[in-house]
């Protein structure tokens, strides 16, 4: 008996000795963020000083180029419709618009003109304007002047390439006064608008596209004669070109500067030598 109590006894110290005693749970800690130092933010679009802009070059008129400049001798808005001779033909039509004159050619290779009635001009200064709508490369339109015959005038041409070109048309045989050059002035296409001047005083003729000075030439075939709109078809579409606005105004001769390329001789007198035209025609307004 004693032998099996002493057997229990040694394997409760047995077990008790092989117990493992309980974990204690740590105890929490406050954890330390690491220091960093403070970063700049960066501008990506930083603001830079606005500059003064610099303005550029202004081209000046060149009225330098159009001595002389006196009243207004002849005006029209083409509001009267008998001025200026219409038709109808079978190459196109020339006929009026709204205070405009349209030349129109349905077919290649033709011609159209027309001119107003009583009118005689030797120095003058004249102001269109120009509007081609349908215009091809080869298309030209312009303006007569100093128109003696169906034969016998000068001829001031535009293309739709944007070149220019004057001639003078004596017993119907054009000679170039100056072949075709481009006029900066005057962009190649249509449609288009586009303010031209001519001045001519004596045998001096000065072209101006958009109020800028072109080029001049010299002949002394013409002295005086009428003036007239033209229109060529060169290609194989129609041509369009209305006309708009025209002023004539008389030269004051005797306050003209003389170009490089000619010589005015006022009159002994003082009083301008230009040949008096009269007064412009008078115009009944169209009901």
């Amino acid at each position: 008996m004693k032998r099996l109590m002493l057997i229990g006894l040694v394997l409760v110290l047995s077990a008790a000795s092989c117990s493992v005693p309980p974990t204690s749970s740590p105890v929490p800690t406050d954890t330390m963020e690491p220091f960093s130092q403070p970063t700049a933010t960066i501008d990506w679009f930083p603001t830079t000083p606005t500059p003064t802009p610099t303005l550029a070059p202004t081209l000046e008129p060149t009225s330098d180029m159009r001595p002389g400049l006196g009243k207004v001798i002849y005006e029209d808005d083409f509001s009267d419709r008998s001025s200026w001779a219409t038709a109808v033909t079978y190459d196109g039509s020339i006929a009026y618009g709204v205070n405009e004159i349209t030349l129109a050619i349905s077919k290649p290779q033709r011609t159209l003109q027309t001119q107003p009635q009583n009118l005689q001009l030797d120095n003058f200064y004249l102001e269109i304007t120009a509007n081609p709508s349908l215009c091809s490369e080869n298309d030209v339109y312009g303006i007569l002047f100093r128109v003696n015959s169906p034969y016998d005038y000068y001829r001031l041409l535009f293309s739709c390439a944007g070149k220019v070109r004057i001639e003078r048309v004596q017993r119907a045989a054009a000679s170039p006064l100056q072949d075709w050059v481009y006029a900066g002035k005057i962009p190649p296409g249509a449609p288009l608008m586009v303010n031209l001047g001519l001045w001519v005083s004596g045998s001096s003729i000065r072209l101006f596209a958009e109020d800028f000075f072109l080029f001049e030439v010299e002949d002394n075939s013409f002295t005086s004669g009428g003036i007239g709109l033209y229109a060529r078809s060169g290609g194989t579409t129609p041509l369009t070109v209305s006309f708009r606005s025209l002023s004539v105004y008389e030269l004051e001769t005797t306050t003209l500067r003389p170009s490089k390329s000619q010589t005015f001789t006022p009159a002994s007198s003082g009083t301008p030598t230009r040949t008096p035209t009269g007064t412009a025609p008078t115009r009944t307004p169209t009901p």
